[in-house]
């Protein structure tokens, strides 16, 4: 194994795999080749028995496999991303962990659900907090139980991220009233006159911060209500988590953890099963990672390797925190670059057109020179642009493919599962009136509008003086089953143009098969014959060849998504429509294509790279994304940070500003995307670029990630 690893490895890397077993912590820019050296090292344990490989994310995933299958070897190295590792484990010992048997990753929709269903109490006004004499119901969001709830969700995740426990959570939202009010509102009054701070606060901030006494009482007294419903709500929310179906990434970390901090025999199981751990871009870890590194460490793990780079901390704001410092490390191992990175070329545009052209025309020179399009990506900040730039880069004739986590033509999996929605309920009107509309049948709004005429209207040549309007029932308003008997029976097809008349007659005749011969299938395999029978299948496959293997790719991750789905519980094909249309069906990323230019967010690449790499969309409220801040947040110090102010004068809470500004919050953002702008430069080894349009606004100067790059 060592000669072989000679022969692939740089010698700095050799380091790497033979490190004598224990805390091994592996630093280095990118492309200093921390991913093969673990990937070496891996394979080395896997020897002896499996090994255990973390990676921060789906394209790590993706890039850590790839560097093994460069070894060509065959032994069990389990890599995944934590919370699946966990949600593996905790499926495996359900009734140790006490969580539900098939138990799935639902994402962030499965937050919500989680809340809802524990919020049954304050809905119905049940629960005895709401007795409380001097519980005021005038609180933050709490008028629009659906916002509440929303943001209930984001910080209930939060909260398990950090792994902060009810009791914790009630102890520092009690300290925090103190912390930052002081005993009446005297400590507030002195923090918000803080001239330190004038220079960090937004115009909004400083309104807020000019709140006087009474107003802080006020404040303080919704914050204390408020503190007392999340309370209970979120206890709730852990009770109803461990019987639920589906959880967030970030319940499925804290359930493993808390059930194998409690639980230390299925600990050193778990622990013994592996050789080794080794954890791949450690600084953009889950936030509750450490946690379980630590625990497992303390179960008997004794080879734990840790690898990544400060600097390439680009996801903070989606609740990242680095693992990279969870253990003492007996052996710190830095890197230094393989390949020196290639400067990088900057434009300014005028507009978003003129980037696009320019981008497009670079593109077709490398191809021209006999680049190959997997040697290509395009990067951006967010899936919306780097969607909206595969969109406009296909219209210039390229080969380019969609972000992984979406769809390549999203508007045709909608009309295919509009119509799996129809074949299941005819009645379903939402969805009908999306199948009329759509290719399959191309009506126009008038022949529309004639199928959802009620059957026993009277359409007359001749005007009727005096008589009422009979296009109407006797019980007033239109038939609610309208349009489904109208496309079913027929009844108004006279009153259709005759082309029109002959497309929903065949389409009737197809719906009446489809309806019978899918009648005892399986969701996922009605959707999966209904591709082939209606030609979605065909159409797709007749696409170009660039495109092809991406929409061909997505029919199967939709059918395997409602396989899952159907697995753990729904059994409605147009249940599971509209679960897939709300977020509630988890869809895998796609495959990167080889036939296509990649085209993906910055923080999808993690762990690639290609010889030619195009960062776009520097601009103004794209790249450096809108920092929008979280509308409650907490604080082991200060407890709750609420944003919306209920009492009276600016729309912030004082204490919302303060904290923000008191911390700098937008100036680690700014930080961070100036970081995401440096780590998808160095996704290209041979040349990288980064283009933007326009210029933003005075006030947001700093903003300017192109001007950062070439000042002095």
């Amino acid at each position: 194994m060592r000669a072989e690893a000679d022969s692939s490895l740089a010698p700095a890397l050799g380091k790497v795999v033979d490190a004598p077993e224990g805390i091994t912590l592996v630093t280095g820019p990118p492309g200093s080749g921390k991913t093969t050296g673990l990937a070496a090292r891996a394979l080395r344990h896997a020897r002896v028995a499996p090994a255990l490989v973390i990676c921060a994310n789906a394209s790590g995933v993706r890039a850590f496999r790839a560097a093994l299958e460069r070894f060509g070897q065959g032994h069990a190295v389990h890599v995944g991303t934590a919370p699946e590792h966990c949600l593996r484990w905790l499926r495996s010992h359900h009734a140790l962990a006490g969580v539900h048997p098939d138990v799935s990753a639902g994402g962030e929709h499965a937050a919500w659900e989680i809340v809802n269903e524990a919020a049954a109490g304050l809905l119905d006004m049940s629960w005895p907090e709401l007795q409380i004499a001097d519980l005021d119901l005038n609180l933050p969001f709490l008028s629009r139980p659906e916002k509440f709830l929303e943001e209930a969700g984001n910080l209930f995740r939060q909260l398990r991220g950090a792994r902060i426990a009810p009791d914790e959570f009630d102890r520092g939202n009690a300290a925090g009233l103190t912390s930052f009010y002081g005993d009446e509102v005297e400590a507030a009054l002195a923090k918000c006159a803080d001239p330190a701070l004038n220079s960090r606060v937004s115009r909004r901030g400083r309104e807020a911060l000019r709140a006087n006494a009474a107003v802080l009482q006020q404040q303080k007294r919704a914050e204390r209500g408020l503190a007392v419903l999340l309370g209970r709500l979120y206890r709730e929310y852990v009770r109803a988590a461990r019987s639920a179906a589906a959880l967030s990434d970030e319940d499925i970390l804290d359930e493993c953890i808390r059930w194998l901090s409690a639980d230390s025999a299925s600990a050193r199981a778990v622990a013994a099963s592996y050789s080794a751990i080794l954890v791949d871009d450690a600084q953009d870890a889950h936030a509750a990672l450490s946690d379980l590194l630590i625990v497992l460490a303390a179960a008997g793990m004794a080879d734990i390797t840790l690898a990544g780079w400060p600097d390439g901390a680009i996801d903070g704001l989606e609740g990242r925190r680095s693992a990279l410092g969870a253990l003492q490390p007996g052996e710190h191992i830095e890197l230094a670059p393989l390949v020196p990175s290639p400067p990088a070329a900057l434009a300014r545009y005028a507009s978003e057109g003129e980037e696009v052209r320019e981008v497009a025309r670079s593109i077709a020179d490398l191809l021209a020179q006999g680049a190959q399009v997997r040697d290509i990506a395009v990067l951006t900040r967010s899936a919306d642009a780097a969607a909206i730039y595969a969109r406009q880069l296909a219209r210039a004739d390229l080969p380019m493919d969609a972000p992984l986590e979406r769809f390549a033509r999203p508007r045709e999996i909608g009309d295919w599962l509009a119509l799996a929605a129809v074949v299941d309920d005819p009645y379903d009107h939402e969805h009908l009136l999306r199948v009329l509309a759509s290719p399959l049948l191309g009506l126009g709004d008038a022949s529309v509008y004639a199928l959802c005429e009620d059957p026993e209207a009277v359409t007359q040549l001749a005007l009727d003086v005096g008589v009422g309007d009979e296009r109407k029932r006797p019980g007033g308003g239109r038939r609610r089953t309208a349009l489904g008997r109208n496309v079913l029976e027929g009844t108004v097809d006279e009153r259709l143009p005759e082309d029109v008349r002959e497309r929903v007659v065949r389409f009737r005749a197809r719906l009446a098969q489809w309806r019978e011969r899918y009648a005892e299938l399986s969701p996922a395999g009605a959707l999966a014959r209904l591709a082939k029978s209606a030609g979605f299948e065909r159409h797709w496959r007749s696409a170009d060849q660039s495109t092809r293997p991406r929409l061909t790719h997505d029919m199967l991750r939709v059918i395997e998504a409602f396989a899952g789905a159907h697995a753990g519980g729904e059994r409605s094909l147009g249940g599971l429509v509209r679960a897939f249309e709300d977020g509630a069906v988890p869809v895998r990323p796609a495959l990167r294509s080889a036939e296509a230019i990649a085209c993906d967010t910055i923080s999808g690449a993690k762990g690639e790279r290609w010889p030619h790499v195009f960062v776009t969309g520097l601009a103004h409220e794209r790249f450096p994304r809108i920092y929008v801040s979280h509308a409650m947040a907490f604080s082991r110090t200060y407890g709750l940070i609420v944003r919306e102010n209920v009492a009276p004068g600016a729309a912030q809470t004082a204490k919302f500003a303060w904290y923000y500004a008191r911390f700098e919050a937008k100036a680690m953002y700014l930080a961070q995307e100036r970081r995401a702008l440096a780590y998808g430069l160095s996704r290209g080894w041979r040349t990288a670029s980064a283009s933007g349009f326009g210029a933003p606004p005075r006030w947001a100067k700093d903003y300017d990630l192109l001007a950062a790059l070439t000042a002095p």
